[in-house]
């Protein structure tokens, strides 16, 4: 189908970011004697922001963690990896090329729960900012991923900022979990996913539509219906 806009998913999607982000959730977390393998945190925790991550370690693992003690732990998770992120390009390659040349031909929007400074970090050392008609991040919505609101809003971003009536009939969602994969579906768009985190059996199961194992195969299918 001819598409008509497309919105990203960021970590996971456009930036390699998850590495960054578990490294700096072990590492708090192990120095509060919990431990957090990679595998664990993209089979449970990937789809969510800092505080939702400490809320769910704590409630999964039994540790009545009060409220304060969430807000602290994220706050320290979001410093530490703006530091980590500073001067780094984080973008999978070849992912900034496929933003640059889509964005030729189409709308583009970044729908995520991630951190918004961090998104426009990235966006702008990966030069892709001006690329992008609308950016929705963590806190914006009061229903988070996998409710179709996150994509309902960044598309009404997107309109808004182009002056257009797109229905999100007419939209491509581009997804790395099952989460952001059952969003971008319950809002009415085709999801593309890729296989950068979870495997092809969630994706499926979540009813993604296409798959794609690599950057490079998502870029020849969006550029053949661009």
């Amino acid at each position: 189908m001819q598409f008509q806009a497309v919105l990203f998913d960021f970590d996971g999607v456009l930036g390699h970011s998850e590495p960054l982000h578990h490294r700096v959730y072990a590492a708090l977390l192990r120095e509060l004697g919990q431990e957090l393998a990679y595998a664990e945190f993209t089979a449970r925790y990937i789809h969510l922001d800092d505080p939702a991550v400490f809320r769910a370690v704590a409630k999964d693992r039994g540790l009545g963690w009060a409220e304060s003690r969430v807000q602290e732990l994220a706050a320290r998770a979001r410093e530490r990896f703006l530091a980590a992120q500073a001067g780094q390009d984080i973008f999978y390659p070849g992912m900034a090329d496929l933003v640059r040349r889509l964005a030729q031909a189409l709308p583009l929007a970044v729908v995520s729960m991630g951190d918004r400074q961090m998104i426009e970090n990235a966006l702008t050392q990966a030069g892709v900012t001006a690329c992008f008609s609308g950016i929705l991040a963590a806190g914006e919505v009061t229903r988070p991923k996998p409710d179709p609101a996150p994509y309902l809003r960044g598309l009404e971003l997107l309109n808004r900022a182009r002056g257009s009536r797109i229905t999100p009939a007419a939209c491509a969602a581009v997804e790395d979990s099952g989460v952001g994969v059952r969003s971008g579906k319950a809002a009415g768009m085709t999801v593309l996913a890729v296989l950068h985190n979870q495997s092809e059996v969630v994706l499926r199961e979540a009813g993604a539509d296409r798959l794609f194992a690599t950057v490079a195969e998502l870029a020849a299918f969006l550029s053949a219906t661009d």
